[in-house]
């Protein structure tokens, strides 16, 4: 029988970048306590607090949304309409915001939504709370797995 616990409190690196995970499952294997959740659940969260984190985006950010769609510089610029080495810049930001246009940032957020939605209710409803500039100042993200299925 595996051995289970609930942490409180988990920070977690896996995505490129800290993220703390509220009442994380937790699994003993050889001695050792593990993560137990669904990456890709977990992935889509993350992907999920990003577009709404009401904060900049940092470089390591933009590196994981471009990841997660499994996207080459070339094609993430393309995208949003800017050059390849533009999408290195940002990305070599790592955990500093990215001091791109907020504009393009705006749309690179949207466009991060359509990995978790294609409710026209949820393009609306963010793109009315992204109409406000996200603050300079840094904020951490936090998941409750409680709501991670």
């Amino acid at each position: 029988m595996k051995k289970t616990k609930i942490q409180k409190v988990y920070e977690d690196y896996g995505c490129g970048f800290p993220v703390k995970l509220i009442n994380a499952p937790m699994v003993q294997i050889r001695g050792e306590w593990i993560l137990d959740i669904n990456p890709n659940k977990l992935h889509e969260a993350v992907l999920n607090a990003l577009v709404f984190k009401p904060s900049r985006l940092t470089g390591a950010e933009i590196h994981f949304i471009r990841q997660y769609f499994k996207m080459t510089l070339k094609e993430f610029g393309e995208k949003f309409d800017v050059t390849h080495p533009a999408v290195r810049k940002w990305e070599d930001a790592k955990n500093m915001a990215t001091e791109m246009k907020w504009s393009i940032e705006k749309d690179i957020r949207l466009f991060a939504l359509t990995g978790i939605s294609t409710k026209a209710k949820d393009f609306l409803d963010a793109y009315r709370e992204l109409d406000t500039k996200a603050t300079a100042k840094k904020v951490e993200i936090k998941i409750n797995l409680d709501k991670v299925a």
